[in-house]
């Protein structure tokens, strides 16, 4: 009698799926089958995830993640990393931001972690400072010497910003989608780096805490076959040369 096959169900944001597709051929030989589910906006796979129409999602990073288990009370675990991708700067109309006049106006994404993650870009820059209040969660302004104006936009929209202002982050996956390259298209690249272990962009692949123990061994399989080399080598590849591996390869 053949060995009942395990199947795994993955929530992505996009379409550039090649690690997910070296893994889930690598799966085949313990009769595991991955089925890679596409979204294309950054809310809809922990809402599955958390009704149970999938099984795992490898899409945010760790800031997001935990903001969205703050607002909306999600029980989920990690797995494991997966990469880091810079968020970057892009425009139409100015090719550096020390072009950036008074007044002009920037797009950052409306979700409150990426919001924060590119305000923070630009403090690292000294073009702005600010602080969050602890009352009323808003955030103030105590830097601003340019008066820049800022817009928020949904993730996926921002990319279509660029004809309304001077500026706007774009992330990574939708930069490229849309034709972006990330390393040579931006006009600034967020800094990034590895050596803090705790750096809250890292991307991760996460389950429920409360998947049953069958599932959590095949996803332990799943994230075996993607933290290799042969995974890195892809990732490195990808969106322009943009993404960084967020672990050391078992082999």
């Amino acid at each position: 009698m053949s060995e009942k096959v395990r199947q795994i169900k993955l929530g992505v944001v996009g379409n550039e799926n090649s690690p997910w597709e070296y893994v889930a051929q690598k799966l085949k030989k313990e009769n595991i089958e991955l089925e890679i589910v596409t979204y294309s906006d950054y809310f809809s796979p922990n809402k599955d995830l958390s009704e149970g129409l999938i099984d795992a999602n490898a899409y945010q990073h760790k800031a997001f993640l935990d903001a969205e288990i703050s607002e909306k009370h999600y029980d989920f675990e990690i797995y494991g990393e997966t990469y880091l991708d810079p968020i970057g700067i892009y425009s139409k109309r100015i090719k550096s931001l020390k072009g950036l006049n008074k007044g002009d106006s920037v797009a950052i994404p409306a979700d409150r972690s990426n919001e924060i993650r590119s305000l923070r870009v630009l403090k690292g820059e000294d073009l702005i400072d600010y602080v969050v209040d602890e009352h009323s969660d808003e955030i103030v302004f105590t830097k601003n010497p340019l008066n820049l104006k800022f817009s928020r936009y949904e993730a996926a929209l921002l990319y279509g910003s660029l004809d309304e202002v001077t500026c706007a982050f774009i992330n990574g996956n939708y930069a490229f989608e849309n034709g972006l390259n990330p390393v040579t298209d931006s006009i600034f690249r967020e800094k990034l780096d590895l050596g803090d272990c705790d750096n809250p962009f890292v991307k991760v692949l996460v389950a429920s805490s409360k998947l049953e123990e069958d599932k959590q061994r095949t996803l332990r399989r799943v994230i075996f076959y993607y933290q290799t080399g042969a995974v890195a080598e892809i990732i490195k590849q990808m969106q322009g040369g943009s993404l960084i591996p967020a672990f050391l390869p078992r082999f």
